[in-house]
């Protein structure tokens, strides 16, 4: 589980600076 979270976690970090990056 925490593998997960470790997994998940950076990319929900790197979506969301993309995300932010476009919508800029």
């Amino acid at each position: 589980m925490t593998d997960l979270t470790a997994r998940v976690r950076p990319r929900g970090v790197v979506i969301s600076a993309e995300a932010n990056f476009t919508a800029d």
